[in-house]
């Protein structure tokens, strides 16, 4: 026999006296011995699988069951784990699939990435994949999921797993629905006591619609009714089937009077119960309802279903399609800028030199800087694009071209002894007032004469003309085909632009919008608390940092980075109590949650979400609306700096912080 663990060295073990420990210790201690027993699971699978191969190695080829090594494996199994045999056949069976055909969740269990009690799940999930093509890229994606950041829900494993093996063989699952169809069918099972079970397989959306339909009727008893919710279930089960009343079972009297929601039946309605109209939510992507993709869809009730499943509930009479998304309108045209009027020119300052013969008319030149050259746009030039030629700089063009334009004349001034333009020059000036004049002519380029344009004017003139610009070629790309023959002159921006959609509703920016109560519910699809398997469309929508009903620009807003769906007992739970919860857009764009005990130890929310699911959802925007209005303080109301409930939002608000910051440091 073993020693056993109690009697050993706790630093072997890692386990401390319970009664030494403070919460956050104990919580520590929960999820370290969490991930060691996720580590003793893994040995136990290995060493069952290897025993599975010793004893095969061994064994003679027989028809007779007995001497089967599984068989064989299994018994002494049962023996070493305290099982039946029956038991210890499925613990073989998981043994086998995560060395044969999971080998990577193996692995994640070994390090403790995954909870020990979601294997069975995984195992039974991935059982159609073995021996296909997928099989090694399924587990990879499976592990990486795994290694991910966040909480496993029962719910949220399954979906995960049939989303990676619907996007990586929807060829198998496809053929699987089929003979799932064909398969169903109405069982009883007589049991002890009187009693007997059935049961029945029909289709996701059948079941979902009448699972949906009993909880109706349970919950419309009233509290004082002595059956248990599924007691109730049953009971309305009978009543539908056989078109009976479904009643209430309190005792009734007259200081108690029955409180139940229940419509009697009437004699020309056939089946009794609750008024009401059963939606069934079903999601999808519209390039797998247009048959582009495979991509799985999602049906509340049931969870993840395969593309062809989507498409069929689309095209039954019942359905109503409702696309969800950004709607787009044409852009605006950009007005065309203005185009500046020429500077008034100033006169220079006048150069005293003595007066010729005739007279002169004084040179004008706008001042530096009071004139921006013209552009081809701003003349409203077209400009002819020529792939394939270099760009040549406008500017420098100009500059250059006046430069050698003012050396020319400058040299045919010194050879004829002429001012540029047929003035003839002043022989009778001293070489000092020739300087003057040369430097005060040389910033007019010899603009002397009235029939000699200045430098503004010539850009002016040669920016309104047709211009040619040239530009190198765009990279060749298969993507775009052939682009040799394309005009780049007909090649425009965008001409349509998104439309935001309304996160709240008109007039009250506490409530949301419906298209955002839509949007969140496919978004999160489950409660967003760490592990809860509630669906979205039962919960409750809830601010992550409280709404500000006084100043509603200084609390959380209702938009789609600030709101979660959270079951009725979670969402009573951190509002009147001091758990405190965040929400944040991690780097990949998914929307992250956050718990915190009233201790301080921090949990991360689901791991895999509507946004995984549903990548698209990502790319909505949303229209960032104004804050509402603060509210007026009534003259009678006291006067105080903050109410209690402000306080406890600021003090929560700052423990947000506190781990936004602490979070920041550890991603860095």
């Amino acid at each position: 026999m073993f020693e056993p663990w109690p009697s050993l060295d706790p630093s072997i073990t890692g386990i401390t006296p319970a009664m030494s420990l403070r919460a956050n210790d104990l919580l520590a201690s929960i999820e370290r011995a969490l991930t060691g027993q996720g580590y003793l699971e893994w040995a136990r699978y290995t060493y069952a699988a290897e025993l599975h191969r010793q004893l095969e190695a061994e064994s003679v080829a027989s028809h007779d069951f007995l001497q089967d090594a599984y068989v064989q494996a299994a018994a002494r199994l049962a023996l070493a784990n305290r099982l039946s045999q029956t038991a210890a056949e499925s613990h073989l069976t998981c043994a086998l699939a995560l060395r044969d055909r999971l080998p990577k969740v193996a692995l994640a269990l070994k390090h403790g990435l995954v909870a020990w009690h979601h294997i069975p799940k995984i195992v039974s999930r991935t059982d159609l994949i073995e021996g296909t093509d997928h099989a090694a890229d399924i587990d990879r994606d499976i592990a990486e999921s795994l290694r991910g950041k966040g909480s496993w829900s029962s719910k949220a494993m399954r979906d995960m797993i049939d989303a990676t093996i619907f996007r990586r063989d929807p060829d198998l699952i496809r053929d699987d629905r089929k003979d799932a169809k064909d398969k169903r069918g109405v069982w009883s099972d007589g049991e002890q006591n009187g009693m007997s079970s059935l049961t029945a397989t029909l289709s996701a959306e059948h079941t979902a619609i009448i699972m949906k339909r009993l909880e109706m009727l349970a919950k419309s008893t009233c509290r004082r009714d002595p059956r248990k919710k599924a007691q109730r279930m049953s009971d309305a089960l009978f009543a539908i089937t056989m078109g009976r009343e479904f009643e209430c079972l309190c005792d009734e009297d007259d200081e108690h009077p029955c409180e139940a929601e229940i419509w009697p039946l009437v004699k020309t309605q056939q089946i009794g119960g609750v008024d009401v109209k059963i939606v069934l939510h079903a999601i999808a992507n519209q390039s797998t309802l247009d048959g582009e993709d495979d991509e799985p869809g999602y049906l509340e009730g049931h969870g993840v279903i395969s593309a062809e499943h989507a498409r069929d509930l689309a095209k039954q009479d019942s359905t109503t399609v409702r696309p969800t998304g950004n709607k787009k309108r044409p852009a605006p045209e950009a007005a065309p800028e203005p185009t500046p009027e020429p500077a008034e020119p100033k006169p220079e300052p006048a150069v005293p030199t003595p007066e010729p013969a005739e007279p002169m008319p004084k040179p004008a030149e706008p001042a530096s800087g009071s004139e921006k050259p013209a552009s081809a746009e701003d003349s409203g030039a077209q400009a002819t694009v020529d792939p394939g030629e270099d760009v040549t700089d406008e500017d420098e063009t100009d500059e250059s071209e006046t430069e050698h334009e003012h050396e020319t004349e400058t040299k045919a001034e010194a050879e004829t002894g002429e001012e540029p333009g047929g003035t003839a020059s002043n022989d009778g000036a001293a070489p000092h007032q020739d300087a003057s004049r040369e430097h005060s002519d040389a910033g007019a380029h010899g603009a002397c004469s009235s029939s000699q344009p200045n430098r503004a004017a010539r850009r002016a003139a040669k920016k309104a003309a047709p211009t040619t610009m040239n530009m190198p070629a765009p990279p060749k790309d298969p993507r775009f085909g052939n682009l040799d023959n394309v005009d780049w002159d007909k090649v425009t921006p965008r001409a349509f632009e998104v439309i935001p959609l309304p996160p709240v509703k008109r007039g009250n920016h506490y409530r949301p919008s419906a298209v955002l109560d839509a949007y969140l519910r496919m978004r999160d699809l489950y409660c967003m608390w760490p592990g809860c398997n509630q669906s979205a469309w039962t919960a409750d929508l809830d601010h992550s940092t409280e709404y500000n009903h006084e100043d509603p620009a200084a609390g959380g807003h209702t938009h789609p980075t600030g709101m979660k769906a959270l079951c009725r007992f979670h969402h009573l739970l951190k509002t009147h109590s001091d758990w405190v919860d965040d929400q944040y857009v991690d780097r990949q764009g998914r929307t992250r949650t956050v718990v915190i005990t009233p201790e301080g130890r921090t949990y991360d929310g689901p791991a895999w979400t509507g946004d995984d699911l549903f990548p698209a959802l990502r790319n909505i925007e949303w229209e960032d609306p104004t804050p509402a209005p603060p509210r007026r303080r009534k003259p009678d109301q006291p006067t105080r700096t903050r109410s209690r409930t402000e306080a406890k939002h600021q003090r929560r608000q700052q423990e947000r912080n506190r781990n936004r910051l602490r979070r920041e440091l550890l991603d860095e």
